[in-house]
């Protein structure tokens, strides 16, 4: 196991339920998350995240940020400004046919497209303080606002999954 796990604090809830409802169909169609800001993850950037190794992440929708709802699989990145030719025009198709959610397609306002798969619910959330973070080694607090990411150590026991 990854000694490294992506937290999202504060995803639109309609963004999760619509990649976790067609991963649910699919569980190994990649789909994309945005997160705003110019930040780069630069863990992911590294190229760490792949198919056979994927990165987890965890998720709080933007109504409940103390709690964690979901959790997936990373299994690429990608730098939106550069996104160009065939690669821009597979992720616009993707996010057209399965994230109607995504109005904007390539949203332009982040550089982060996070690739993910097997996007799922947690039966019951848990507060995001169960999780620790790598750079100091606390348990997780929420932030003033939604938005933004945190290295996090990934969970030994993840709690069940919701039942579809």
């Amino acid at each position: 196991m990854r000694e490294t796990a992506i937290y999202l604090n504060g995803v639109w809830p309609n963004f999760l339920e619509e990649i976790t409802q067609v991963q649910r169909k699919r569980p190994t169609q990649t789909l994309f998350l945005q997160p705003t800001g110019d930040r780069p993850i630069t863990y992911l950037r590294r190229g760490v995240a792949s198919i056979e190794d994927p990165v987890i992440l965890y998720a709080s929708p933007t109504n409940d940020r103390a709690h964690v709802h979901y959790a997936a699989e990373i299994v690429d990145w990608s730098d939106k400004y550069k996104l160009s030719g065939k690669h821009r025009e597979r992720v616009e198709r993707i996010i057209d046919t399965f994230q109607k959610e995504e109005k904007y397609g390539v949203f332009e306002g982040s550089l982060n497209l996070i690739h993910v798969r097997n996007m799922r619910r947690f039966k019951q959330p848990f507060p995001i303080s169960n999780l620790v973070k790598i750079s100091n080694n606390e348990p997780l607090k929420q932030p003033p606002r939604a938005g933004g990411f945190s290295y996090v150590r990934p969970l030994a026991d993840a709690p069940p999954f919701a039942d579809f």
